[in-house]
């Protein structure tokens, strides 16, 4: 994968490696987190990143789950939990560069920080709206249990909803806090001179996956 971005061939790969998952059966969810974790590592923690592969790990996982049968409804809802519990931990990386990126202003451009909250704020919704798109495109049972699951979840909510709402007051608090230093202390910045918020997200998702991962291997 790139530094940058998920390539096309990499997206072809990820729908694979979701899809197989899913048809293997065993453990379904872990899989499909760990995949996610392992995916979003390989580049800047953006939106455009992000979306590239929550759709391409739903796509794979909704297309592996035929090989399910009359399981198939069980499997894409452990999937889909897998994945939500992948985005529930890319934001807790995005807190945790944000909030580094309070404690080092000058390294970093407000805008850069905005986006980064910006990109927090929409992940719920990018979820969901990923799940009809897949469910439209989709025919049969299949179709029928990921309409179900994206009602189920836009009622109930998501944990990467959940864990959205429980930061983002403390982000735009942060977001503010730059701002300020930035405008008191006429600091001028480009954003090439600059740091990546995203970047340095998508370093401490690298270790959130590895502690993931410790766990569900210990737990077996």
């Amino acid at each position: 994968m790139s530094d940058e971005h998920i390539s096309e061939t990499d997206v072809e790969q990820l729908k694979v490696m979701a899809s197989q998952a899913i048809e293997s059966a065993e453990d379904i969810h872990n899989e499909v987190q760990d995949i996610t974790l392992k995916a979003l590592q390989q580049g800047k923690l953006d939106f455009e990143h992000i979306n590239k592969v929550i759709k391409a790990v739903t796509e794979g996982v909704s297309a592996g789950s035929l090989a399910q049968g009359d399981n198939a409804k069980e499997a894409l809802n452990q999937a889909v939990s897998g994945l939500d519990q992948a985005l529930l931990a890319s934001v807790e990386s995005s807190k945790l560069a944000v909030d580094e990126a309070t404690g080092r202003i000058k390294d970093f451009t407000q805008q850069d920080v905005k986006r980064a909250v910006n990109d927090v704020e929409s992940l719920e919704e990018l979820f969901l709206e990923t799940l009809t798109g897949v469910a439209q495109a989709s025919s049969g049972t299949v179709k029928e249990i990921m309409t179900d699951l994206h009602s189920h979840l836009q009622r109930s909510g998501t944990a990467v909803g959940e864990k959205s709402g429980e930061v983002l007051s403390g982000l735009h608090q942060s977001l503010s806090q730059i701002g300020h230093e930035s405008a008191k202390n006429s600091v001028q910045m480009t954003q090439q001179a600059g740091e990546s918020v995203a970047r340095i997200a998508s370093g401490f998702l690298a270790g959130i996956a590895d502690s993931l991962q410790a766990r569900n291997k210990s737990s077996k």
